[in-house]
């Protein structure tokens, strides 16, 4: 049987890694790797067991929703020619992902989560 408590907890601290500013969020990285890509990666990753986590009634619809408009808006994000070669400075400083990490507070706020550092163990 899966850990669905374990995907439920992977796709909190992702929401939680991706509503923090840019210069808490690389503090989860080495330097040698691509610091936005992981950041948008560990919420894509997580975002897979959303229907497993749906079937157990895990999350209300509105907050369904909010997550599946936050995965839409990060693919409509990563997707505009303007990011094509993502820098450290985009992502730290653009309105679009600035708008990212203000819904994924939202989302927080929905899902009855707190808005603080993501536990370690799921990023």
């Amino acid at each position: 049987m899966e850990n669905l408590e374990y995907y439920n907890n992977k796709l909190i601290a992702s929401l939680k890694l991706l509503s923090l500013p840019y210069s808490e969020q690389e503090e989860y990285f080495e330097d040698f790797v691509d610091k936005p890509f992981e950041v948008i990666d560990t919420f894509d990753n997580a975002i897979l067991h959303l229907p497993k986590l749906v079937e157990i009634g895990k999350f209300s619809n509105q907050s369904i929703a909010s997550l599946l408009r936050l995965q839409n808006l990060i693919n409509f994000t990563s997707s505009s020619p303007k990011f094509k070669d993502l820098d450290y400075e985009q992502f730290k400083i653009a309105d679009e992902w600035n708008k990212v990490r203000e819904m994924a507070r939202d989302t927080l706020r929905l899902i009855g989560e707190p808005i603080e550092k993501p536990d370690t163990n799921y990023i």
